[in-house]
């Protein structure tokens, strides 16, 4: 992606992917294309997990970064769900936080990571019986 985000660049960029068919949820299912309703912007908020602001759709853009505030995937992921979470303050960190209990990568359980102004993650929920995880594929992170 670009150095800049905005909704509409992740839009033209997610519609140029494709999937044959993957369930999301028990409402969605993409076929032949990404259903591009649920992208969203979020303020981010807090200085801690707790109050960090929940992410609510899958594709979000986050503003407010000030390199203490953030935002947290929601509880409720099932296993295979992407969230793509970018950061459009291009002089400002942002703080991503897991869901309540669980881990990034095999780190400590709820241990922020950071993502660098203008930069993106890719988390995809991978929970098993050792460890509620994310797995995060990122772009400027720190």
């Amino acid at each position: 992606m670009g150095s800049k985000f905005s909704v509409s660049r992740m839009r033209k960029e997610l519609a140029a992917q494709t999937m044959t068919s993957v369930t999301v949820s028990s409402d969605s299912i993409f076929q032949s294309g990404l259903v591009l309703s649920d992208i969203g912007t979020l303020t981010a908020a807090g200085s801690s997990q707790a109050d960090a602001a929940t992410i609510v759709n899958h594709v979000t853009a986050v503003g407010s970064a000030n390199g203490t505030r953030g935002v947290k995937l929601p509880v409720a992921a099932t296993n295979g769900e992407l969230y793509v979470i970018g950061n459009f303050k291009n002089d400002q960190t942002l703080k991503l936080y897991p869901s309540t209990g669980s881990q990034f990568n095999g780190n400590a359980p709820d241990q922020s990571i950071n993502i660098t102004g203008s930069g993106a993650a890719l988390c995809f929920y991978a929970s098993s019986s050792a460890a509620n995880a994310w797995i995060v594929v990122d772009r400027g992170l720190t």
